[in-house]
């Protein structure tokens, strides 16, 4: 593990990959679009310790130097740092950011899962006192859904009062 992860949190995003330039230590940066989204439901429960990290450790590019999506041996590669990454923080929920990171943890997991539901209504799946959630990326909010991040942000927040 190439940061600090803290023990006892209550909450882990994990996204899918750093952007490029960036360092382990930026996953989810609130300077960027995804992490700020991130940032306004962390003001929401203050209350709560938060930790934010990606499935993988590094910016997937292309020959052409742009960046792509991994692929699913590179997320299979970096799987074990992320159960560690679990294992040390002891969350109470995990939420996975996206299809892309929901489906491959879920599989990974044993676990059955379904598409995003457009109305927000996430489903909490417990596993080994861990709370898992897939929810849309805060990107897929940002570009497509931006009129309605009040109610994603209220709904990610409901379910971390309502199951904390």
């Amino acid at each position: 593990i190439y940061t600090i992860v803290p023990t006892n949190c209550d909450v882990m995003w994990v996204g899918i990959s750093l952007k490029k330039n960036m360092n382990i230590s930026d996953a989810l940066d609130p300077a960027f679009a995804s992490g700020n989204l991130l940032y306004k439901i962390e003001e929401k429960n203050t209350k709560l310790t938060y930790y934010r990290t990606n499935i993988i450790k590094c910016a997937p590019i292309n020959k052409n130097n742009k960046l792509r999506y991994p692929t699913y041996q590179e997320m299979e590669n970096c799987y074990p740092t992320l159960l560690e990454e679990i294992n040390i923080a002891k969350p109470k929920f995990v939420f996975l950011l996206g299809s892309l990171v929901a489906k491959f943890v879920f599989d990974k997991l044993n676990i059955s899962h379904s598409l995003l539901p457009k109305d927000y209504n996430y489903i909490v799946k417990d596993i080994e006192g861990i709370k898992y959630v897939a929810i849309h990326h805060p990107s897929y909010i940002n570009v497509y859904k931006r009129n309605s991040e009040n109610e994603y942000i209220k709904a990610v927040s409901k379910l971390m009062e309502c199951n904390n």
